[in-house]
C-alpha cells in the first residue's frame, strides 16, 4: 500500500487490522460492539498497511480489548496527531545560541493514533501512540510542567531524518534575543498548536517558530498559519486544537539535569 493511499479511512465490516509503525491496531465489529485492541513492537519497524481480515498468527484472546456499543451504520475513523502533551526534544549536540542568532531544526516526533466515530468526530474515544513516551517533568517543582519524552531528536538538516511514515516532522525555527547566551540540550515542542499535513512520504507540521528573550520572560512560541515549504501538495489531516492567535510565552530551553 502507498504511503499517499490514506489507510486512516472510515472502518466498516466486521474486522480490520492495521499497522502503524511499532504499533498494531486490531478492530472488531460484532454483536452490535467495536471492539479495539493496540500491541507494540519492541523495536521501531516502520509499517504502514491496513487490511480486512486479523493476520492468521494473532493471538485474539491475549489482546486487552476496548468495547463500545456500535449504532446502526456506524463507521469508526482513526486520525493521525501529535501527543497530547508537550514533546521534550533533544538537539543531537547541546548548543550555545548566541545573541541574535538563528537557527533553525527538525524533529522527527512519533505520531498518535484517535479513534473515533463519525456520528461526533469531536468525540475522542480512544487514543494509543505509535510508539510509547514516557512522562517526565521539566522546569522546577513550582513553574514546570508535565511532559512526554521519547527518541525525540532535533537536526539542522532534513536529511538527517529517516523517512518514517509513523512519525511526523515538525520544523522549529529559534532566535535568541536576550543579550546572553543561551545554552540548551533540549526544549519543549508545544504540540496543541500545530496543522498536522500529509505529503507523498511524510506528515509534517507547520513552522513554529521560539524567540528566547530571556530566563524571566521566557519564550514566545508563534505557529505559522501556512504549511510548510520543505514539500508540496500536502494535504492538511489535522486542525491545531489551539488557534494561532493564541500566542503565549512558556519556558522553552533546559540545560542540565532535569528542571
Amino acid at each position: 500500500m502507498s504511503f499517499t493511499e490514506s489507510i486512516l479511512k472510515p472502518l466498516t465490516g466486521p474486522s480490520h487490522y492495521l499497522e502503524l509503525g511499532p504499533l498494531s491496531v486490531y478492530i472488531l465489529n460484532e454483536a452490535r460492539l467495536w471492539k479495539v485492541a493496540f500491541d507494540h513492537l519492541a523495536d521501531q519497524s516502520d509499517r504502514w498497511s491496513s487490511q480486512d481480515t486479523m493476520p492468521e498468527d494473532a493471538n485474539l484472546d491475549d489482546l486487552k480489548w476496548v468495547s463500545f456499543a456500535a449504532g446502526e451504520g456506524e463507521q469508526l475513523r482513526l486520525q493521525s496527531l501529535l501527543p497530547s502533551l508537550p514533546v521534550v526534544v533533544r538537539p543531537a549536540t547541546p548548543v550555545i545560541l548566541r545573541p541574535g542568532e538563528k537557527l533553525s531544526f527538525f524533529m522527527s516526533v512519533p505520531m498518535s493514533i484517535r479513534v473515533v466515530s463519525d456520528r461526533d468526530p469531536k468525540l475522542e474515544l480512544l487514543q494509543e501512540p505509535t510508539v510509547n513516551m514516557s512522562s517526565t517533568w521539566v522546569g522546577d517543582r513550582n513553574a514546570g510542567k508535565l511532559a512526554v519524552a521519547s527518541r525525540t531528536q532535533a537536526f539542522t538538516e532534513l536529511a538527517a531524518l529517516d523517512k518514517q511514515k509513523h512519525r511526523i516532522i515538525c520544523p522549529v525555527r529559534m532566535r535568541n534575543l536576550s543579550k546572553t547566551p543561551l545554552p540548551f540540550d533540549r526544549f519543549v515542542l508545544p504540540s496543541d498548536c500545530l496543522d498536522i499535513y500529509q505529503g507523498q512520504e511524510r506528515f509534517w507540521t507547520n513552522e513554529v517558530g521560539i524567540s528566547y528573550k530571556g530566563e524571566r520572560e521566557g519564550s514566545r512560541v508563534a505557529p505559522s498559519p501556512a504549511a510548510p515549504a520543505h514539500e508540496k501538495d500536502l494535504t492538511k489531516v489535522h486542525k491545531a486544537e489551539k488557534q494561532r492567535s493564541d500566542l503565549f510565552h512558556l519556558r522553552s530551553f533546559f540545560h542540565g539535569g532535569i528542571s
